[in-house]
């Protein structure tokens, strides 16, 4: 990380000369394989490809049953949208840290770092292990749409409106996704309409900062989604990887199309009759 934007990274992200060169300090569970050339690195292997455009059924319903995660293209968010949103969080991650965690008070952009894990009104949840290398804002699609209030700075209220506009893109993907997922199925729309309301959904940026420290980090330890759909957009840098067959994999970007991952509700989903369902998603929230 450059010495130019050291003050917009979070205090424990940030390279000193004590940590430069600290030896790394492994979790007895974690383990790292190495060879002659250095750690052992996933492969990358392509995910399933859905058109949105014309929603085939039975590659949905494969992708779904033997992957659980797929690539969706002609999904109709517009690349320019996608762009410019991209290039809004980076300027608004380069704010001075102090900065970032000011906007939690005045607006519905919430700051958190350390930990994906947040409460309903986006405040981060404080996690004794395996703090992750990832700072982001969290917005709720209820706080974003009925929030009037005018940020000082222009720049935050830019954002803002580009989240607003990309979260009815995510709406209408989830729906349709949803939708025939569930007519695949053969289940009764009508009774699982309430797994995808709109205001439970959320939008999460994140940034993984550098890390130039000798040291075994991870941006964000393993895990699965407890939503029904997650719906990702990657910058070309890389990262995602995902679990299948017993070892994980990497995921090459590629522009202009979004991952789908299913999350544990929608796992449950087909399992469930109505008044179950009523329970599981009340504890879910």
């Amino acid at each position: 990380m450059s010495e130019s934007n050291m003050e917009s990274y979070p205090p424990l992200f940030r390279v000193t000369d004590s940590n430069r060169t600290r030896k790394p300090e492994l979790k007895s569970e974690e383990v790292v394989v190495e060879d002659g050339g250095g750690t052992l690195e996933p492969s990358v292997l392509p995910l399933p490809l859905v058109n949105m455009q014309c929603l085939d059924a039975e590659k949905l319903d494969r992708a779904c049953r033997e992957w659980g995660i797929f690539r969706l293209e002609n999904h109709g968010v517009p690349s320019n949208v996608l762009k410019e949103l991209q290039e809004h969080a980076k300027r608004v991650f380069e704010f001075p840290f102090k900065a970032k965690q000011g906007l939690n008070n005045r607006c519905p952009i919430k700051f958190f770092w350390g930990t994906p894990a947040t409460s309903s009104s986006g405040v981060a949840v404080p996690r004794a292990n395996n703090m992750d290398w990832i700072e982001g804002f969290h917005l709720p699609f209820s706080q974003l749409h009925q929030h009037q209030h005018v940020h000082l700075d222009p720049l935050i209220n830019d954002f803002r409106k580009l989240l607003e506009e990309y979260s009815r893109h995510l709406t209408r993907i989830g729906s349709t996704v949803f939708e025939a997922i569930i007519k695949n199925l053969e289940l009764d729309l009508n009774e699982l309409k309430s797994c995808l309301d709109e205001s439970s959904g959320l939008i999460r940026v994140y940034r993984y900062p550098k890390h130039n420290i000798n040291e075994h980090v991870k941006g964000l330890h393993e895990h699965t989604d407890s939503s029904t759909l997650s719906i990702l957009s990657e910058d070309q840098v890389g990262g995602l990887q995902f679990y299948k067959d017993d070892q994980w994999f990497k995921v090459k970007p590629i522009p202009n199309t979004l991952v789908v991952n299913l999350g544990d509700m929608m796992q449950v989903v087909p399992f469930l009759q109505t008044n179950q369902l009523k329970e599981v998603i009340d504890i879910a929230r």
